[in-house]
Formats: C-alpha cells, structure tokens, sequence
C-alpha cells in the first residue's frame, strides 16, 4: 500500500506582549489589535488559498511570557533526507537552540505542542552552537544556512552534520548585520513539478553568494522601506504569497505563478517576515 503524505501546519496567537518582539532597528510602535488581524488573515491564506484546506492548520495560543513566541519558524528545522541505509525517504526535525535570552524556551513550548506530528520524525537536537529556523532556507537538494547574530558557525556546523550523513549538503551564507535572519532576504520555491521549476528568490544584498548554489533565483531589488522582505515569502505549487508593497508580481507572473498579497505592517516593525509566522512539518504513513 502506498504511503500518504501528510502536511501540517502550525501557527502561534501574538499575545499583548507581542508588541516588544525583538528588532533591530526602531520601526515604530506595534499596534497588538491591528496585528491579530493580520495574523489571522495570513493563516487563513495560507491554509485556503495556497494549499487549499489541503493542510491541518494547528493553533496555538501564545505564551506572554515569551514575547516573539508568534514566530515558531524559529523553534528547528524539517527537511527529508535518504536513509543511507534503506535509502529510503525520511523526514527529519532538528530542534533549534535560540541565541536570545527572551526566547531560549520557545523550543521546548513549540515540540510540546507539534508532538503528535514530531513522533513521526526522526528527531534530533544539536550538539553546540546556537542555530534559529529563520536562518535556513530548506531546499530541494540542499539546505542554505545564514550566518547571522542569532546563528553561528558552531550551530551550522552541527546542522551540517546530522543533513549530510542522509545526504543534504550545507551551503553557507552570510547574513548582512542588519538583517535578523536569513529568510528575511531569501526564500526557496519548489513550483509545480511541470511548467515551473524550483527557485529561489534573493534580495540583491546577498544574490553573489548564490551564483553557484545550483538554483535559478530571482533577484529582488529592495526599493523602499515597504518592499524590504520583497525575496520573503510561501509558495505551494504554483501559488505564492507574498508582502504588500514588495512589487514583484510582474516577475512571478512571468514563471507562471498565481500571486496573492498580503499586509503584515504590523509585524515587519518587530522585524517580523511571513515565513517565520508558521512552521510547516511533513511526514508519510
């Protein structure tokens, strides 16, 4: 009997405390009321007009304690490796070790809740360094690890590890230092297996250390303050969301992709990019 894939999603409720997230740089003040809105909206997006009710969204209520909690993206990284012995598929989960000390717990609040979904995964936890989700852009054939503030060489190192002993390799990329995490400025689309390929799309801060990665990638220009997280954003098959004011519908049009936008203002001011906004987890059965 053939095995079934099953996706999940998972989302954690900004709290009141949300407004004092982390940021690098003053964007102004988070209005918490106008943020749940956009929050719900982008969930909702995501489950219907991306994957169409094809995914079990799960909700989470935030802890206030743990004020960029919002974000369990964070909280590790899924990919799918080759066993190297059955050579078979197998789905993997790498709990994260976040830098900062306001969210050094996060990691055991999110596995609490996805526990149902990580029994499925083979689960590992590093073995130094400090290492957050947003900083790896998981790939078709390799996974790019950002080097940042919040994730260092040691972090990376024992990423590198456990990916490549089931055969996905590590490409490294260094994060500008007023960018807090990777994903921020880059994000991989697997297409449709047919008319659109897989790509990545990177701001051009960072696109020369992507030259030779194996991947086409489209290079996004950073205009304003608006289209910042303009290489930031979810897709599934041919559908992709993406930040109001990123001005890039023109260039996903032409591959083909169906655009839908969305207004997270509120959580770019704690530096707050979409992908971060969710955790996506896989496995078969």
């Amino acid at each position: 009997m053939d095995k079934v894939l099953r996706e999940c999603m998972y989302v954690v409720n900004p709290t009141p405390n949300t407004v004092n997230g982390q940021r690098k740089v003053d964007k102004g003040e988070m209005i918490y009321e106008s943020a749940a809105v956009q929050h719900q909206n982008f969930y909702i997006a995501v489950q219907m007009k991306l994957f169409q009710d094809k995914i079990t969204c799960t909700i989470i209520d935030g802890d206030p304690n743990h004020p960029d909690n919002v974000f369990p993206e964070d909280t590790g990284v899924h990919f799918i490796g080759i066993d190297p012995q059955t050579k078979e598929y197998i789905y993997i989960w790498v709990c994260a070790s976040l830098a900062h000390p306001t969210r050094k717990g996060e990691e055991n609040i999110f596995e609490k809740h996805a526990t149902a979904t990580l029994q499925h995964l083979k689960c590992f936890t590093l073995e130094k360094g400090t290492l957050e989700g947003g900083d790896i852009i998981v790939a078709d054939s390799c996974i790019y690890a950002g080097k940042s503030a919040r994730t260092n060489d040691d972090g990376i190192d024992s990423l590198e590890k456990i990916s490549t002993h089931y055969g996905i390799p590590v490409v490294r990329i260094d994060v500008p230092d007023d960018v807090l995490h990777l994903k921020g400025i880059g994000s991989f689309h697997h297409g449709n297996g047919t008319t659109i390929q897989p790509f990545v799309m990177v701001s051009e801060r960072i696109a020369d250390q992507f030259q030779n990665a194996g991947h086409h990638h489209l290079v996004i220009t950073s205009q304003s303050e608006d289209s910042f997280f303009g290489a930031n954003a979810i897709s599934h098959e041919n559908r992709i969301l993406i930040h109001q004011g990123a001005n890039i519908e023109p260039q996903l049009l032409v591959l083909g992709m169906d655009v839908h936008v969305i207004d997270l203002s509120e959580f770019r001011k704690i530096d707050g990019a979409m992908s971060c906004l969710w955790k996506y987890l896989s496995y078969t059965e």
